[in-house]
């Protein structure tokens, strides 16, 4: 019978990049995830094809307005 043993965790390290989220990066983020909820509930209210089109492109915008660096 052999035993085996299981590798030591590793605790996960901090960035010594000095990288930090500030509240307002998370605050915009907070913005983006609840402006996605919207974009569903009016495709869920609006199953035509002129609510799909309304609503790729209320999403293209997003995700415009996410990508563009600031």
């Amino acid at each position: 019978m052999s035993v085996t043993t299981a590798a030591p965790v590793e605790e996960p390290r901090a960035s010594s990049g000095g990288e930090s989220v500030t509240p307002l990066e998370l605050f915009f983020d907070l913005v983006f995830v609840f402006a996605l909820t919207q974009v569903t509930a009016l495709l869920a209210d609006d199953p035509t094809w002129t609510g799909m089109v309304q609503g790729l492109l209320i999403l293209a915008a997003i995700w415009w307005a996410w990508r563009t660096p600031g």
